[in-house]
């Protein structure tokens, strides 16, 4: 039980690390699109 549990924080840090990614990437496309609504 103690590998399944480690493996399934492993995967889901891996998915918010994703999000994260994903979030950031599409924060810095809008910045350097000019949208004054995000300060970057």
């Amino acid at each position: 039980m103690k590998d399944f549990a480690r493996v399934s924080v492993g995967i889901q840090a891996v998915k918010l690390n994703w999000v994260v990614a994903r979030v950031r990437q599409f924060c810095y496309f809008l910045a350097q699109k000019g949208n004054p609504e995000i300060k970057a």
